[in-house]
């Protein structure tokens, strides 16, 4: 009879991954797989009088386990992988671990593991996996460790992230409205009522709410609405600064960039002072603006979509931007028809002047200096001299992924 548990012994630890067996499986066990089963119902057979959980137990040799009676009587102390240990390393790939978490851990032989679930900004976390490559097999938190292991995390690229808020929602309860009509006005920023923020519009008020955003493979993201509206340049006049000519078209000084970005380009511009009160100020705190990535944003010939097109200007480094002529066409970014092209205001966006789902690009039209491009409420490609006119604004950026 000791002769056969022996045996039964043996084959269970070739089972489980021990390192003598020739045939030692690339993966991890699993405590309950119908193999293991099949060699402890082998041990029933045989007379065993053990449970499943005290049998599995009696191999691993844990401290206070119920194993065959040693030589010295130690109840435990004769099991081949008494107080074996297994480190398991976590590789995060960019990944954060929970507050007290270790990338690296010692786990007893054959002991099941609590993987922790980390998080990427951007990403959907899949789990814990056995390699880097795309075939690796899956470590779930039901296998059993029997032997030292590297787990990498993979994740996937999520479609839509919500990032930095913005007014959207009108709100329509009257009681919400009364209390927030009774506070003081802000000096800055929006009304705080009860943890949530809101705007006031004429008699109206808005709720702050997450953006969300179309993620592009790239890093680019693209709002999903139309968040606000203002004006390309307001005026159709020549500028010259420095013995430089500047378009009403021209995109590098525009009050659209410069609301855009927070920006100042100075009294000789003819653009308002948006430093402190810009899109990028309003949507985004500290932290969420050092994910923006300064973006080097392309203003060339090419960007416009012309072959000709005399009023393109220097490229612009910036945090916001809007979209190109070009962009707009790339069906990489999902803009593969007109249709792709349609956006939506919020109730905010709508509040002020602009009632239809217009919205600016930042390239020039060729038709004139006073030009520029839009896409329409069909979601063409249109251009219009209406510089001054308020149209929607459909934010992009590019985040570190």
């Amino acid at each position: 009879m000791k002769y056969k548990f022996l045996s039964l012994l043996t084959l269970t630890c070739c089972l489980l991954g021990s390192t003598s067996c020739k045939n030692n499986p690339s993966t991890p066990i699993v405590t309950n797989d119908p193999k293991i089963q099949e060699v402890y119902n082998a041990y029933k057979a045989n007379g065993g009088t053990l449970s499943y959980d005290e049998w599995l137990k009696s191999i691993k040799g844990e401290k206070g386990d119920v194993g065959p009676v040693g030589p010295k009587g130690e109840s435990g102390k004769d099991a081949p992988h008494a107080g074996e240990k297994c480190n398991v390393t976590f590789h995060l790939n960019g990944g954060t671990l929970p507050e007290g978490k270790a990338e690296q851990i010692e786990v007893n032989w054959g002991d099941c593991l609590d993987l922790p679930q980390i998080t990427k900004f951007g990403y959907t976390f899949l789990g814990w996996y056995l390699g880097e490559d795309e075939n690796a097999d899956k470590f779930r938190s039901c296998d059993a460790v029997f032997k030292d292991l590297d787990l990498y995390a993979k994740f996937e690229l999520q479609k839509d992230i919500k990032f930095g808020r913005y007014p959207q929602s009108i709100v329509k309860d009257e009681a919400l409205k009364t209390a927030l009509s009774a506070l003081e006005a802000p000096s800055s920023g929006w009304y705080k009522y009860n943890n949530e923020e809101y705007v006031q519009v004429y008699e109206d008020f808005y709720k702050v709410e997450p953006i969300l955003w179309k993620v592009n493979s790239d890093g680019l993201l693209i709002s999903d609405k139309i968040l606000d509206s203002t004006y390309f340049y307001n005026g159709s006049n020549i500028r010259t600064v420095s013995g430089k000519t500047i378009n009403p078209n021209n995109y590098e000084y525009s009050n659209v960039r410069a609301w855009l970005n927070g920006l100042n380009y100075g009294e000789d511009y003819n653009v308002d002072d948006y430093t402190g009160k810009g899109f990028l100020d309003l949507a985004f705190t500290a932290e969420e603006k050092a994910k923006i990535i300064d973006t080097e944003v392309d203003n060339s010939l090419a960007s416009t979509g012309d072959i000709e097109n005399q009023y393109a200007c220097n490229n612009t480094t910036d945090k916001i931007f809007l979209l190109s002529a070009k962009e707009v066409k790339n069906i990489d970014y999902g803009f593969d028809e007109d249709s792709k092209r349609i956006m939506y205001q919020t109730e905010y966006s709508g509040s002020g002047y602009v009632s239809y789902d217009n919205w600016l690009l930042r390239s020039p039209s060729k038709r004139g200096n006073n030009f520029t491009h839009y896409i329409d409420s069909d979601g063409k490609i249109a251009d219009s001299s209406d510089l001054n006119v308020s149209t929607g604004i459909v934010p992009a950026l590019k985040i570190k992924l």
